[in-house]
């Protein structure tokens, strides 16, 4: 975990619009697979085109790579990087029962928000190749004031909230997520996206937990029952199951 993985390129900026948009930039250009580091970002984006704002201190890294698989396959990454952050999180120090893994995309410390990750593609104009980029973002040293913010699950936190000086630098966690990263591609690869559901299921919220779902302006009362073969969000309410595919989540009191 403490070495920079072979084959794996790395490239480090000082400055950056956005880690993702720098992928799509350099998408196709070759064949190997890289990693994108930048001590400052200025025009971050989380998911649904919310801004995500980042400290130079924080960790801001996008990982363009050319993976086989449908679209719908290809969202299964959220899954696979979330269970590469949670164990990069827990070799840096944290307490595994300190973390939870929330649908579809988010890392939560304490049942804070500390990690996100934002999945894009884009599409080869001279072939039928797709690129993946995976954008993450971790709150190492400080994280955003969001006072009106009144979900929990939505509060964000930073990293040094529970290690303090033993924090790592930005590389140095960017190392440990990459290693981590390779690992669960491997599992991916020769076990199926099963595992991996089962992997994440393990450290997400409980089976029948109560649960509220904002989609374009309805929300949704019911309890989460997991995720289906293909990742979408299992709600059970009004005594009906339902697949969702996109939507705000809020757990805890409703």
């Amino acid at each position: 975990m403490d070495d920079w993985p072979s084959q794996i390129g790395l490239l480090e900026y000082s400055i950056l619009d956005s880690t993702n948009a720098e992928g799509k930039r350099l998408a196709f250009q070759d064949s190997q697979n890289s990693w994108i580091l930048t001590q400052k970002q200025t025009d971050g984006k989380g998911s649904r085109g919310r801004a995500w704002c980042s400290a130079e201190s924080n960790l801001t890294a996008s990982f363009l790579f050319y993976p086989s698989g449908t679209i719908k396959e290809l969202a299964q990454w959220t899954f696979t990087t979330s269970l590469a952050l949670f164990d990069s999180l827990v070799y840096s120090g944290v307490k595994s029962d300190q973390l939870t893994l929330k649908w579809p995309n988010d890392v939560l410390l304490n049942q804070k928000k500390v990690s996100g990750i934002l999945l894009e593609t884009s599409s080869d104009p001279n072939s039928e190749r797709i690129a993946l980029i995976i954008g993450v973002g971790l709150n190492l040293f400080s994280y955003p004031d969001l006072h009106n913010e009144k979900e929990l699950n939505k509060m964000p936190t930073a990293l040094n909230s529970v290690l303090g000086n033993k924090t790592p630098k930005a590389s140095t966690m960017l190392t440990y997520i990459a290693n981590s990263l390779q690992y669960w591609e491997k599992m991916y690869r020769d076990e199926g996206f099963l595992y991996i559901k089962n992997a994440w299921l393990k450290w997400s919220f409980d089976l029948g937990s109560k649960v509220r779902v904002s989609i374009k302006g309805e929300e949704l009362k019911g309890s989460f029952q997991g995720i289906s073969d293909d990742g979408s969000f299992l709600l059970k309410s009004n005594e009906t199951l339902l697949e969702l595919s996109t939507g705000d989540v809020f757990f805890a009191d409703i």
